[in-house]
């Protein structure tokens, strides 16, 4: 009985697309475990869809990173305003 150690490895930019999707600021701050499960989500519907559209791979990795550029974006613009 032993433990791998490499389980998740490759998943960090899965990770941070769920996780700012969910609307936790990048930067720091503000955070909730139900907003990142609802992005955690959002994001496996997107996996899914694109699988069952037969997609390719590369294309949910160009959309991931078209996600976590929109998503800091918005972060950025809206932390711009309030400072």
């Amino acid at each position: 009985m032993a433990a791998q150690n490499a389980i998740g490895e490759g998943l960090e930019f899965e990770v941070i697309a769920a996780v700012a999707l969910g609307g936790t600021s990048i930067f720091g701050g503000k955070g909730n475990v139900l907003k990142t499960v609802i992005g955690v989500l959002t994001l496996a519907f997107i996996y899914n869809a694109f699988i069952l559209f037969g997609l390719p791979h590369y294309i949910s990795m160009i959309i991931e990173w078209i996600i976590i550029i929109a998503v800091v974006g918005l972060d950025v613009s809206i932390r711009g305003e309030m400072d």
